[in-house]
């Protein structure tokens, strides 16, 4: 949901609060293979033992600001989500103009068969397909026409086999009132609800306010509570927009403030913040899915993972949260997370786990995976061969994905910080063996250090950024003055 260029719309959302499951029947041909254990199913309050509710709904929430999934993503997270026993699919990208930017004009032919044909998959694998359209940017709350054309949209997208709707209205400009936009809002949802439950008894409406996270009652959500009608669920990212930690209690609370069951939307491990907010490196988010509390499943009405624009690359994370929305109370981050990346990274599973080590930091705290900074540490002190051999793997594992992985579209999204990842590795076999024949009396030659340097300054300016970055350059900037020293001295 929520952040890259937005980021500013969400502080001054701060200052505002502050002031007031299934197998699939086929298996397409096309997309890569995949392997899955998923645990048994054990769910909340509101299912029996072992079988999940038809109104508890969980899965995947494409909602980054990015460039959309492709059909070929999209159909491989609907069959990943039918392997894990998750039940639905989201469609809230941000850049697609007709969900959002032009809400009230009609999909042409070409996008509304690409539409229906993902909406075809979907039903294919046995995923409920919930359609997002977010007028919030420019709909005049007290015109018929806009309502009009609101319901329109949803009726075209309805004819294409679809009867769960999001209607959202996060990351908008806030004038006024808050409990006066939050029932102008309640007004059309509720408005739409009844118009479409006329003709369709099983039409289901979910609602993303605009003050989507924390857990303070505020205007808003009162304005929802008096409002909305009660069959409404609604969206809540959390304590913040990024929650590093959700609670059972929290959520509970929350549903009390707001008045409805709330929907969780996670967003891990989402990523497109990190393109555009200082300092502009873009990271991957392999860690497993940890900081939620094993009773949130039983006291919310649903939950959904926002993944990072890298589809593929979105699995290892997903994984695990499939493992704790499966099985909550059992859920072992580590355990699930190392046989997620074992399957994903079929073909090299080891290079893939080295490289997941090195993209692990998130605002969820999970602990940094890679051994590298105790590493470095050890060699100043004079153990030297683990962190050789460290570098060796580092160094050997673009070259053994590029021939051996088994997922060619996983490693097409990973490529840009893989290519870093080996030369990281590269530079660090560079400066050992400098650092080496300095120590045995041989003369480092300059050009020799200014090949160092200059890896140096392309990993410090390399767009993307890993684990293992901070603790290379160190390392290289270290190694660095040791010879740079050694060099002045042998010129006096």
């Amino acid at each position: 949901m929520k952040y890259a260029r937005y980021f500013a719309s969400i502080l001054t959302m701060v200052t505002l609060i502050l002031g007031g499951t299934l197998s699939w029947p086929h298996r397409d041909a096309n997309l890569p293979r995949m392997q899955s254990s998923a645990p048994p199913i054990v769910r909340n309050q509101h299912a029996q033992a072992n079988v999940k509710s038809s109104l508890f709904l969980d899965g995947v929430v494409e909602g980054f600001y990015g460039p959309v999934w492709n059909d070929v993503d999209t159909r491989a997270i609907l069959q990943f989500l039918s392997a894990h026993h998750l039940t639905a699919f989201i469609y809230a990208p941000k850049d697609d103009p007709y969900a959002r930017a032009k809400w009230n004009v009609l999909y042409p032919p070409p996008q509304l068969q690409s539409l229906g044909e993902l909406v075809q998959s979907a039903n294919a694998f046995g995923i409920s397909f919930i359609y997002s359209i977010s007028p919030g940017l420019t709909i005049d709350y007290k015109n018929p026409s806009d309502l009009q054309a609101l319901i329109n949209k949803i009726n075209q997208v309805k004819a294409l086999g679809v009867n769960t709707f999001l209607l959202s209205f996060d990351d908008i400009p806030q004038q006024g009132s808050l409990y006066n936009l939050a029932v102008d809002q309640a007004q059309i949802a509720d408005a739409v609800l009844k118009t479409e439950q006329a003709s369709d008894p099983n039409f289901r409406l979910l609602f993303t306010p605009t003050i989507y996270w924390g857990i303070k009652p505020n205007a808003y959500w009162n304005g929802l509570k008096t409002a909305l009608a009660p069959s409404i669920d609604v969206m809540w990212t959390g304590p913040w927009v990024l929650s590093q930690v959700i609670t059972a209690k929290e959520a509970t609370a929350v549903e009390r403030a707001m008045g409805h069951p709330v929907v969780i939307w996670d967003n891990y491990p989402v990523n497109d913040y990190t393109y555009v907010q200082p300092p502009h490196h873009p990271h991957l988010f392999l860690g497993p899915v940890v900081g939620r509390s094993p009773q949130l499943p039983q006291v919310v009405a649903g939950y959904f993972f926002n993944p990072m624009l890298q589809a593929f690359a979105s699995e290892p994370a997903l994984w695990t949260g499939a493992a704790y929305l499966n099985n909550p109370s059992h859920y072992n981050p580590e355990q699930v997370w190392l046989q997620a990346l074992k399957s994903i990274g079929a073909g090299a599973p080891k290079a893939f786990t080295l490289f997941a080590e090195a993209n692990v930091s998130s605002y969820l705290n999970y602990p940094i995976q890679t051994p590298l900074a105790q590493l470095t540490a050890a060699y100043w002190a004079g153990y030297r061969n683990r962190l050789v051999a460290y570098f060796h793997e580092m160094a050997g594992a673009d070259s053994t994905l590029s021939s051996h992985l088994a997922n060619r579209a996983l490693l097409n999204e990973i490529e840009p910080w893989l290519i870093l990842f080996s030369r990281e590795g590269k530079a660090g076999l560079l400066a050992v063996a400098l650092l080496d024949a300095q120590r045995t009396g041989q003369r480092v030659s300059p050009a020799a250090i200014a090949e160092l340097e200059s890896d140096e300054r392309v990993i410090s300016g390399d767009t993307y950024s890993l684990d293992t970055t901070g603790p290379v350059l160190q390392f290289i900037r270290t190694a660095l003055e040791a010879l740079q020293r050694q060099s002045a001295f042998a010129r006096q």
